[in-house]
C-alpha cells in the first residue's frame, strides 16, 4: 500500500468521525496504517468513545461500520477502545495513525492508561504463552 493509500483511508476515517458527536478520538491500525494491506484487505478502526454514551456503544459500533464500509469502499472493523481488551488497546495505539481527535485530553490520557494496563498484563501474558509452548 502506498502511502497516499494510507492518507485516503486516514482522511476518510477522519470526516466520518469529525461528524460524530461520541467520537472522542480514533485510530486507522492494522495493515491499513504499516502499510501491509493488499487488495480485498479490510481496514481497521479503532474509536475511543465519549463514556456519556456508554449505553450505545454497541449501537454506535454498528452505525461506524457501516459508514466507514461506505465512506471507505471495503469492508471495515471498528474496535470500541474503551471495552478493548489491553493487547489490542495497545496494538492500536502503537500501530495506529491518529485520524480523528475531538479531545487531545482524552486521547493523552488512554494512551497513558493502555501503556500502564499493557505493561501489568505482560506477567500474565508471558505466562500463558509459556503454558501454551508447555503444552504443543
Amino acid at each position: 500500500m502506498e502511502q497516499s493509500d494510507i492518507a485516503t483511508i486516514t482522511d476518510a476515517a477522519a470526516r466520518v468521525l469529525a461528524a460524530r458527536k461520541d467520537v472522542l478520538f480514533g485510530y486507522v491500525f492494522g495493515s491499513a496504517a504499516t502499510g501491509g494491506s493488499r487488495k480485498g484487505s479490510d481496514v481497521d478502526l479503532a474509536v475511543y468513545l465519549d463514556p456519556a454514551f456508554r449505553a450505545r456503544f454497541f449501537d454506535i459500533r454498528l452505525e461506524l461500520l457501516e459508514q466507514f464500509t461506505r465512506s471507505l469502499g471495503s469492508e471495515a472493523d471498528v474496535v470500541v477502545l474503551n471495552t478493548a481488551a489491553p493487547f489490542l488497546r495497545y496494538v492500536a495505539m502503537r500501530e495506529g495513525i491518529v485520524a480523528f481527535e475531538g479531545s487531545r485530553e482524552a486521547r493523552i490520557d488512554f494512551e497513558l492508561k493502555a501503556l500502564n494496563e499493557y505493561f501489568d498484563y505482560q506477567p500474565v501474558l508471558a505466562q500463558y504463552r509459556a503454558r501454551l509452548a508447555q503444552s504443543v
